[in-house]
């Protein structure tokens, strides 16, 4: 596939035919896309202040991308930035975010430092300062206006300033005249009047406890219905694949097949082209078969009862797909750890969760996977092992040639395969004639 750098960058979506990851990278520029154009609840105090993001920390699991932003205002500060989290999931989905800490100023510097109130300290006090020089000013002038009649002061019109006289003796008080037994009962009952008087006291209602919840039955578990297989189409009788159609995307990265070494995006591209898994998916994200011709799940959920096509060729002369390279191909998805469905792999088809596989002939096979698959679960594994993420592979291929060598000239099952490549550059297919499912209408895609 030709690559095509001028276009906008390229995003995932769900299709018909499964669902595309992004990388690490991807969800740390998400993260901060949406820090920046929504600003998270920083608080009254910070609201509506622009603020400078940045990605401090990241990390993933099976499912989910962990971002971890550090924020702070804009221009200089000095003091502790606050920090946001994000967690992402593989579809570009964001799934929480979180306000996990505030940014904190370090007292007296900064933006804010010299501050009080929103006011700068030398506004502030350098306006108290002439406030009070002002009023010296004015006691000065008033002070320092010559009298009248005296001639004190500094001009006229001045206030006039009495020369005290001697100092009179003081006289005697008079005795109180109204007896002070009588005064202090009149007071008492003029205080007695004027009181205010306690609220009555209003009893509160008793506490009624709420009736013990009842236990509510756990409904018993309908069966699912057993999915149809999808009718091939075929090229028109007498047409044969022609041309070549030319797909560009923003890169390919190094060339690889094999489960154990494929990784985003490029088990994508394979499985659009070249791979084909268990089920495919329907516009409602419901599973619909694909190589698995049928399934059916036991009452308790624990044991899966596979049946694939016996149709259906490998390419480059590796024979007929069986169960075996079903087990195979999931198996080494599972130990390569790069699908991020790995953990979740390993416990259906390997086993981690005690369970185990039983082949009951070349197309069926029955799995046990340890503990019940409930059926949120159920379409929740099928939803991702389907279409874009598990292509099934030759394991005769890989006992043959070798892993990593089967790796860059893989043999898929779909209805195009894979030629030559040069990694970074292009990656060119042929049709399959006579496909299981659907014969391309071109001869090559590039």
């Amino acid at each position: 596939m030709s690559e095509d750098r001028g276009k906008e960058e390229e995003k995932f979506d769900f299709t018909a035919e499964g669902e595309g990851y992004i990388s690490l990278g991807e969800a740390g520029v998400l993260a901060l896309r949406t820090a920046v154009g929504a600003p998270g609840n920083y608080g009254r105090r910070l609201r509506g202040v622009p603020m400078v993001f940045e990605v401090v920390e990241s990390g993933e699991d099976d499912d989910y991308y962990n971002i971890t932003l550090s924020f702070r205002p804009q221009g200089d500060f000095s003091g502790t930035s606050g920090q946001e989290q994000f967690v992402i999931g593989k579809e570009g989905t964001i799934a929480v975010r979180q306000v996990l800490s505030l940014p904190t100023q370090t007292s007296g510097s900064g933006s804010g430092a010299g501050r009080a109130g929103g006011i700068p300290t030398w506004l502030l006090f350098g306006g108290l300062g002439a406030v009070v020089i002002a009023v010296i000013a004015v006691v000065a002038f008033i002070a320092l206006r010559p009298s009248p009649t005296t001639g004190v002061g500094g001009g006229p019109g001045a206030v006039q300033v009495a020369i005290p006289a001697d100092t009179p003796e003081p006289t005697d008080r008079p005795e109180p005249t109204v007896p002070i037994e009588k005064t202090i009962e009149a007071g008492g009952q003029q205080g007695r009047a004027k009181a205010t008087p306690m609220p009555t006291y209003t009893p509160q209602p008793t506490y009624t406890p709420y009736p013990t919840p009842t236990s509510i039955p756990r409904p018993t578990p309908t069966s699912i219905p057993r999915p149809t297989a999808q009718a091939a189409t075929r090229v028109p009788a007498g047409a044969q694949p022609s041309g070549v159609i030319h797909y560009g995307v923003k890169e390919t990265g190094i060339f690889e097949g094999h489960p154990r070494f494929i990784s985003s995006p490029r088990y994508q591209y394979m499985a659009a082209t070249a791979g084909e898994s268990m089920v495919t998916i329907r516009p409602d994200f419901s599973p619909a078969p694909s190589l698995a011709l049928e399934w059916s799940i036991s009452p308790d959920f624990l044991e899966w009862t596979w049946k694939i096509r016996d149709d259906v060729e490998f390419h480059k002369g590796y024979g007929n797909l069986t169960v075996q390279d079903v087990l195979y191909s999931f198996k080494e998805y599972h130990e390569g750890a790069l699908n991020p469905r790995s953990g979740i792999i390993g416990d259906y088809w390997v086993g981690n969760a005690g369970g185990s596989q039983t082949v009951v002939d070349d197309y069926t096979v029955i799995v046990d996977t340890g503990e019940p698959w409930v059926p949120v679960r159920a379409f929740e594994f099928m939803r991702h092992l389907g279409g874009l993420s598990t292509s099934i592979v030759s394991k005769k291929q890989s006992d043959d040639r070798g892993a990593e060598a089967a790796s860059k000239d893989i043999a898929m099952t779909g209805p195009w395969e894979i030629k030559d490549h040069a990694s970074g550059e292009y990656w060119r297919f042929t049709a399959v004639e006579d496909h299981w499912r659907q014969t391309p209408y071109f001869a090559e895609l590039v």
